[in-house]
């Protein structure tokens, strides 16, 4: 009996750190699927010399309006490089919502990032934050940047700004 309530005691002290390490590896693993596609879109730009785009996708066929990347999104070959999935584009990958995210915003209002057959980025220097969904002052959140060179790199916590 004794070992149970033992027991019992140490799995309610556990309990919040693994939900919190649970909470940081989704977001964790958020930023490397969002840093390999923009990587991913890069490569097939320069292999294909062709334009490729990464834009916030609910459905996984069309891009959105507005960004909302907290909902997903998809890599598409963008022949016309408009940075919206036409008639002629193929969808390369698609990623679903990440869970474990309150928001995933960015700093440019362009809702598609462009990468031109020569691997640099149309209107890039922008900045991902991903927010998780309970965060005490702020811990948790993570960056990624895209150059305008079109490198995409996750910052170390509590980096606030690209460089």
């Amino acid at each position: 009996m004794l070992a149970l309530a033992i027991g019992a005691v140490l799995a309610t002290l556990a309990a919040p750190a693994y939900q919190r390490f649970l909470l940081q590896r989704g977001v964790q693993a958020a930023v490397d699927a969002l840093v390999g596609d923009l990587r991913y879109a890069r490569s097939e730009a320069l292999m294909r010399s062709a334009r490729v785009s990464v834009c916030s996708s609910r459905d996984g066929a069309a891009c959105l309006a507005t960004p909302d990347w907290a909902a997903g999104w998809i890599v598409f070959a963008d022949a016309d490089g408009d940075g919206v999935v036409d008639a002629s584009d193929r969808v390369l990958r698609v990623q679903a919502a990440p869970p474990y995210l309150a928001s995933l915003s960015t700093s440019a209002l362009r809702a598609a990032v462009i990468y031109e057959a020569t691997g640099w980025a149309r209107a890039a220097g922008r900045t991902f934050t991903f927010t998780p969904l309970s965060s005490v002052a702020g811990s948790g959140v993570r960056i990624v940047c895209v150059s305008n060179q079109g490198r995409a790199g996750a910052r170390a916590p509590g980096t606030s700004k690209c460089s």
